[in-house]
């Protein structure tokens, strides 16, 4: 069941981090590809440098 037809207006945003150059890349134009927000992804390893979420 697709989300829109739970609420018309429900928004889905979508956040990462990713520590492999190749993956980190791949991520981003896939999530621009599919009309994400590829600035959500963040480069770097998330247990000892957790990047900070978006405004």
């Amino acid at each position: 069941m697709e989300m829109k037809a739970l609420h018309d207006r429900i928004r889905v945003e979508l956040f990462g981090q990713e520590l492999n150059p190749e993956s980190f890349a791949i991520c981003k134009s896939d999530m621009l590809v599919n009309g994400h927000n590829p600035g959500n992804i963040a480069f770097g390893n998330t247990p000892p440098r957790p990047a900070p979420r978006p405004a």
